[in-house]
């Protein structure tokens, strides 16, 4: 399923996008003069508020501001994988001229620990980087405003208040 292009997020020029977006909106939202306080549609009237557009278009500004910072770390972490890969391939490297000549065993020995250790550090470090993502974009942000939102509407006493009424 696509998300909404203002609203996807999933690598790092789309969620500089989104905040820039996000940012830019709320500019204009500020500068705009409202002539009117409501707007009709089909007999349903609506009060605009242009406080309550900007303080709601502020939670989206500080969402994408967080995905963004949380992106560029993943920017510099995946920077830092591709270095520990270009290692691995130097170890390679270093593999073949060790399997040419057999008779410097300790040369093996250096090379089998230097691989391992660094293979150990790049198993590390992809496991840190997409379990941080995934508990800090992913998972953190949409159960913290499920959370706030609940709290906001007074869905506890409403839910008691129904379930008890039915």
């Amino acid at each position: 399923m696509s998300m909404h292009p203002l609203l996807d997020h999933d690598d790092f020029a789309k969620s500089r996008k989104a905040l820039i977006a996000t940012a830019a909106f709320l500019l204009l939202i500020n500068q705009l003069q409202i002539a009117g306080e409501s707007i009709d549609v089909s007999g349903l009237t609506l009060k605009i508020d242009r406080d309550t557009v900007v303080g709601f278009g502020s939670l989206f500004l500080v969402y994408f501001t967080y995905v963004f910072i949380v992106r560029a770390f993943d920017q510099v972490m995946s920077s830092r994988i591709v270095e520990v890969r270009e290692d691995l391939d130097r170890l390679i490297k270093d593999a073949k001229e060790v399997i040419e000549n057999e008779t410097f065993f300790i040369k093996r020995i250096e090379f089998e620990n230097r691989l391992s250790g660094t293979i150990s550090k790049l198993r590390d470090t992809t496991k840190f980087l997409s379990r941080f993502v995934l508990i800090s974009v992913e998972v953190g942000p949409p159960l913290l405003l499920a959370l706030y939102t609940a709290y906001a509407i007074g869905a506890p006493a409403a839910l008691l208040s129904f379930l008890i009424n039915t």
